[in-house]
């Protein structure tokens, strides 16, 4: 059989293409341990690099990044009132949390 396209998960499979006698070129995801002969050989052959070279898997923004960034709009938004009156707690506290989310947003990768 043949395939083409080959491409690495996140979960360790390889995802091709391959040319079905009957649908043509269809969507086909192989791994080491498939529970169909077929699938553990393809997996075998493209890992051979009979199909090319392995693409990596495709990369996604990191949606916490997103999140953290919308947080840290609201609170620079909340922190305008305690300014203005003087409540320093509660500007304390804003600052805190800010700075937690910063922290985290630190050690996030921008892709996942």
């Amino acid at each position: 059989m043949n395939a083409r396209n080959p491409k690495h998960t996140a979960s360790g499979m390889i995802e091709m293409e391959i040319d079905h006698p009957t649908y043509g070129w269809i969507p086909f995801a192989a791994s080491s341990n498939d529970s169909e002969a077929h699938g553990r050989e393809l997996y075998a052959r493209a890992m051979a690099g009979e199909f090319g070279v392995i693409a990596d898997r495709d990369l996604i923004p990191n949606p916490r990044i997103a999140e953290i960034k919308s947080e840290l709009t609201a609170i620079d938004t909340k922190r305008i009132r305690p300014i203005s009156e003087g409540d320093t707690a509660y500007l304390a506290t804003l600052n805190a949390q800010a700075f937690a989310l910063r922290e985290e947003l630190a050690t996030l990768p921008a892709l996942i």
